[in-house]
């Protein structure tokens, strides 16, 4: 496999580049960074032997975060190619669950590394982790506590629509950083539960 010498502060790739490799530290280390709210935070540092770099080669998606180094590092080169081959000749289902994987630990980074701050984020949270509950209490086998639930949830449903009309045009100061758009929400509502 290939290898990359990278300078000091030099980006190996940055939140939004499409992922066509991983990456594994030989030497050096690297800053896994993000702008959150306008600051850049970092997320990880890596270090010898670590990769990183691998969910956007797994999904297909864009950089969740950028990659810079720290020192002048080395790095082994891990491209798509080389996974998706693996994979191709691995149990579909093994493949299913990579992806499911790499999905669950992108909406883990989405609802965690955004804080609300507006009305609208709060509500916007509100409705996602009452569609995630609903979502759960349909798969669960606890049928009773299922159906007990499910009134809660369509009272919640009921008065988050009542604060949605509510707020709806409201001059807020603070803008939104957790768009509907990039909460995804299960399809399954509380009227499914029971």
């Amino acid at each position: 496999m290939e290898k990359l010498d990278v300078k000091k502060d030099a980006f190996i790739f940055r939140e939004g580049d499409a992922g066509d490799a991983a990456y594994v530290v030989d030497a050096g280390s690297v800053a896994i960074v993000k702008t959150i709210e306008g600051t850049e935070v970092r997320l990880a540092t890596v270090g010898l032997g670590g990769m990183f770099g691998e969910m956007a080669i797994l999904d297909g998606s864009p950089r969740m975060a950028g990659a810079q180094a720290l020192e002048d590092s080395i790095l082994v080169v891990v491209p798509r190619r080389v996974i998706d081959s693996k994979l191709n000749k691995s149990d579909p289902s093994l493949r299913t669950v990579f992806r499911v994987l790499v999905q669950n630990l992108r909406n883990v980074h989405h609802a965690y590394i955004k804080r609300p701050r507006s009305a609208q984020d709060f509500l916007n949270l509100i409705e996602f982790n009452t569609a995630s509950l609903s979502a759960y209490m349909n798969k669960t086998e606890d049928r009773e506590l299922a159906a007990a639930t499910k009134t809660s949830l369509l009272a919640i449903q009921s008065a988050l629509l009542d604060l949605k009309r509510r707020f709806a045009g409201h001059p807020d100061r603070r803008s939104s950083v957790l768009h509907e758009a990039e909460m995804v929400v299960p399809r399954a509502g509380p009227k499914a539960v029971g």
